[in-house]
């Protein structure tokens, strides 16, 4: 997990260095490339992603088929500098409510019988 968290903050700070680019779909791209390699290598056993976008959709009551975690992120932060800004410590406390158990989708949809509610996001694009 320290791996993936320090890729995090090192892509965060300087996004262009690694993606060309400075937008969020880019991030994603690159960050679903190194969990991929990690996997194909046999180094990750638990995916640290795990219900991350079901995580964000509950926080900010976004769901639908064209949300993907980036999209929930640059909606909610207001732009994809701002969203690129934040993520290390977005992702630090989804981790941090996981780890503790606070964070169970199951439960909680099972026990308040929420689902979160369908949006769009005007201008969201490749920038």
């Amino acid at each position: 997990m320290e791996r993936l968290s320090s890729i995090i903050g090192r892509l965060c700070r300087r996004p262009e260095i690694y993606t060309g680019r400075t937008d969020m779909r880019h991030v994603r791209a690159f960050l679903n490339g190194y969990l991929l390699a990690l996997e194909e290598m046999g180094e990750l056993k638990n995916h640290p992603c795990d219900g991350f976008a079901h995580w964000l959709e509950l926080r900010h009551g976004i769901q639908g088929a064209a949300w993907g975690w980036d999209r929930i992120l640059v909606h909610a932060a207001g732009s994809h500098a701002e969203d690129i800004r934040t993520l290390p410590a977005v992702f630090f406390l989804y981790r941090s409510e996981v780890e503790s158990g606070i964070f169970n989708p199951d439960v909680l949809y099972a026990r308040t019988g929420w689902e979160p509610e369908q949006t769009c996001t005007d201008g969201y694009n490749d920038g």
